[in-house]
């Protein structure tokens, strides 16, 4: 009857310890595409400051040609 119960607790624990391998093993996965997608919108943050950079120097230029033709 112990060996019965010892068995089957064991048996418990085997089945809980591979649901939790596979729960580990699909939060490293989710983390992997969390890190991804960061890495996605760092460089979409590049790419937005850059332009405005660009519209920003473009604008002065045109601020400079519209005060010429002003004279």
């Amino acid at each position: 009857m112990r060996f019965s119960s010892i068995k089957n607790a064991s048996e418990i624990t085997a089945a809980s310890s591979g649901d939790i391998t596979t729960i580990i093993q699909q939060q490293a996965i989710a983390s992997e595409q969390i890190l991804t997608t960061l890495k996605q919108i760092a460089s979409g943050v590049q790419l937005f400051s850059g332009a405005t950079e660009n519209i920003s120097v473009a604008s002065q230029n045109l601020q400079g040609i519209a005060e010429e033709l002003a004279k």
